[in-house]
């Protein structure tokens, strides 16, 4: 698998007012992108999307969501359907969805998609990750 690029993936965790964000900056990842045309009601508009593969020799380790805590381990991550990327390295302390719409607004992708590939071949083992 050809690792080309870095993304910070946010947990988003819903509370009373608010979106709570927690960040994952992960490395060396595979991104492929490809642009789709939506038709509604005669108009025509683009969507990007994207399929990230985050291989098992990342910088961080895959754990499953339900095993997710406040105490998560720095070298691990979780995600899930529902779930924020940015493809790319953001060092930026952000909390909230808000915070993150406002700082990053179009560059910010919502995970449509996660599927677990780590029982395949050794060196082709990855989460995959669908991203609009």
């Amino acid at each position: 698998m050809i690792t080309n690029g870095v993304i910070t993936i946010y947990n988003a965790e819903k509370s009373k007012n608010s979106t709570n964000l927690t960040a994952h900056f992960i490395t060396p990842v595979s991104i492929h992108g490809s642009k789709s045309e939506n038709a509604n009601n005669h108009n025509i508009s683009d969507a990007d999307k994207y399929i990230v593969r985050i291989p098992q020799s990342a910088n961080k380790q895959f754990i499953e969501y339900t095993s997710y805590s406040d105490n998560l381990q720095p070298n691990f991550y979780c995600v899930k359907k529902g779930d924020y990327c940015i493809l790319n390295c953001v060092d930026k302390e952000i909390c909230t969805l808000s915070e993150l719409l406002d700082e990053y607004g179009g560059s910010v992708y919502k995970i449509t998609s996660v599927t677990d590939n780590r029982s395949v071949l050794k060196y082709t083992s990855h989460i995959k990750l669908v991203i609009e």
